[in-house]
């Protein structure tokens, strides 16, 4: 059983895709919790996932949250994307990338998932970097 983590969830659709993709590949998960601060986003979560814990806010993330096989997410592209005032990943938003980062770096999953726009680029070393430096790869 892959138990999987949700950071910046939105609706779940990521969490969808990646269940139903490791389905194809003929392993069972579970998402085990979410993270999701808009309120009408956690209200969606609720109707799909009505048992799965939801953080509202990524900072009560710790040692103490259950330890998933996979943490996935996709961390704000506002201060990335080119229709944004392109503030970088040090933006108010999109620097809630090292808010992604220190929550692998204390649960240590499995795997990691890290999905956003294509701007992401340009920060590669940034994402990649911390990533590669706890094993992954």
């Amino acid at each position: 059983m892959i138990t999987i983590g949700s950071l910046f969830s939105g609706y779940g659709g990521l969490d969808r895709g990646i269940t139903q993709g490791l389905a194809v590949l003929g392993h069972r998960s579970r998402v085990v919790w979410h993270a999701e601060k808009d309120p009408y986003a956690r209200a969606v979560l609720a109707r799909h996932w009505p048992t799965v814990r939801c953080y509202e806010d990524v900072h009560d993330i710790d040692a103490t949250t259950t330890r998933p096989r996979l943490i996935g997410g996709g961390f704000p592209c506002q201060d990335l994307s080119i229709a944004g005032k392109r503030a970088g990943i040090d933006g108010a938003r999109s620097g809630l990338w090292s808010q992604y980062e220190r929550i692998v770096r204390v649960l240590l999953p499995d795997l990691v998932f890290v999905e956003n726009v294509p701007e992401l680029l340009r920060y590669l070393g940034r994402v990649l970097g911390p990533l590669a430096a706890l094993g992954y790869d």
